[in-house]
């Protein structure tokens, strides 16, 4: 049961490590591009807050990352992982996101939701305490 908790913390990790990845490349985009053309139906913000939105988002996660990782700040990291699902399965049922009949985008669709809920399941697993 250890070594299973372990991967599944270790699996939550490098999600939202990936997450906090893309998010911060969409930033970027963003910025880049001009903000009030760009609509992103995972956050609730859009034009110019969108960017700010995405950054600090970013630097929330990566910060909770960082101390989940020392074990420390368990909760909160539990918290995101929520969060992240909750965004998720907003985007793809909640937003105006339409799937392409005949696409697969339904499957796709699931398998991310499955893996962001797999995620926060590893973020509920404990880290194990090192002595020293």
């Amino acid at each position: 049961m250890k070594f299973w908790s372990r991967i599944l913390r270790l699996y939550s990790l490098a999600f939202h490590a990936l997450f906090v990845l893309v998010i911060l490349a969409m930033a970027l985009i963003v910025l880049l591009s001009r903000p009030s053309t760009v609509n992103f139906y995972l956050l609730p913000w859009e034009g110019g807050a969108l960017i700010y939105g995405l950054i600090v988002l970013a630097l929330i996660g990566a910060v909770i990352l960082l101390f989940a990782r020392r074990g420390q700040l368990n909760g909160a990291f539990l918290a995101w992982s929520v969060l992240v699902a909750a965004l998720i399965i907003r985007y793809y049922f909640f937003s105006p996101y339409r799937f392409t009949p005949g696409s697969g985008d339904v499957l796709l669709a699931l398998g991310v939701i499955l893996a962001a809920l797999l995620a926060a399941v590893g973020a509920y697993m404990k880290q194990p305490k090192y002595p020293g």
